[in-house]
């Protein structure tokens, strides 16, 4: 097995594996063997060459244990935090790292938190105003619930200062619930950082949704949630309608599609640009306004692409598929072919997709 160690571009590394020095990893990869045939543990140990030149921050080494068994790489036992990232290419397997940093003392210190946000509304219907009320400071949101007597009934911090909340009668059960919208920094999936915090009153359950970024008021007091999903082409919104009986679980029920033109795709890089991008947000209705008429290419999920290079009217890309997520993953290279058929969408369109490999 060839494994290689590709440079960070920042920081470099000094490299060890099972204990032996390989040397330094700065402008240039390290490669090294292992043997195809048996199964061992790989330890990896990469330690920073120079310090974060703002000084705002320690960049702390890696260390972490690699599982293999007769050539192929087993999952981590524990879960990935997205440190250390293997990509099985033809050639091996490269090895790519983000050092953890650590707050240098006196630096990036939380300021503390202040008002952004504070709605009035009578919660337990006793003709109160009751307050909804938001903070945030430099890192967090901070929400607090209170009653007009001053009980406070629910306060949370969550590690996103954009925290907002919309109060709407969710369940239609007549009273008004809380909806918390924020974006969790560390979820590298764009589907799942969303989250809602949803507060039923007046007993205060809570119940967290992924994926949901606001609500549509659609009159008469309905209300939709939206989950919108936007690359630089494309704005498309999901409207659900929320249900839930007691005892039950909660239940989203689609509602309709809305979909928007963000920029127009001009070239054959932008129009492969916008349908990759799309099928990335699992957005395959918004993707097909990319293809020629008739052609539906199967492709597999994958979570990143890169667009190797143009000629003529077609095109090389390699899509990255994860196997172990935030962990392992694997590429595909793919051939586009492309025909002049201009429309709102894009100037070119594709009409055939193969596998290179």
């Amino acid at each position: 097995m060839q494994f290689t160690i590709i440079p960070d571009n920042l920081y470099g590394a000094t490299a060890r594996v099972n204990g032996k020095w390989l040397g330094l990893v700065d402008a240039r990869p390290i490669t090294f063997t292992m043997p195809d045939q048996g199964e061992f543990y790989l330890l990896l140990e990469l330690t920073p060459l120079q310090p974060d030149p703002s000084g705002d921050v320690f960049v702390l080494p890696i260390t972490r244990v690699v599982h293999i068994r007769d050539g192929e790489l087993l999952a981590p036992a524990t879960e990935p935090d997205g440190y250390l990232h293997l990509r099985r290419t033809a050639k091996g397997t490269e090895i790519h790292y983000i050092y953890p940093k650590l707050d240098a003392p006196l630096r990036n210190l939380e300021t503390l938190p202040r008002p952004v946000q504070i709605e009035s509304i009578d919660l337990d219907h006793d003709a109160r105003l009751d307050a909804v009320e938001i903070y945030a400071t430099n890192r967090s949101g901070h929400i607090r619930i209170r009653l007009a007597d001053g009980q406070l009934l629910y306060e949370d911090v969550v590690p996103d200062p954009k925290l907002r909340v919309e109060l709407a009668d969710l369940n239609r059960d007549g009273r008004p619930d809380v909806l918390m919208f924020w974006t969790d920094p560390e979820e590298q999936d764009p589907l799942l950082a969303p989250k809602l915090q949803l507060w039923e009153s007046p007993e205060g359950s809570l119940d967290i949704f992924t994926g949901f970024t606001g609500v549509k008021r659609i009159g008469g007091g309905d209300v939709l949630l939206e989950r919108t999903r936007t690359t630089p082409f494309l704005a498309v919104t999901d409207l659900m309608r929320y249900t839930r009986q007691p005892t039950e679980s909660a239940h989203f029920v689609p509602v309709r599609r809305e979909e928007q033109c963000l920029q127009r795709a001009t070239s054959i890089e932008e129009t492969a640009e916008a349908y990759l991008t799309a099928l990335e947000l699992q957005d395959e209705i918004g993707a097909e306004h990319y293809l020629s008429h008739g052609t539906k290419p199967k492709l597999h999920p994958f979570y990143a692409h890169h667009i190797d290079g143009v000629k003529h009217s077609t095109l090389q890309a390699t899509l990255y598929h994860w196997i172990y997520p935030n962990f392992y993953d694997g590429e595909k290279k793919l051939h586009f072919e492309f025909a002049h058929h201009p429309d709102k969408w894009s100037d070119w369109k594709i009409t055939r997709v193969v596998s290179s490999t």
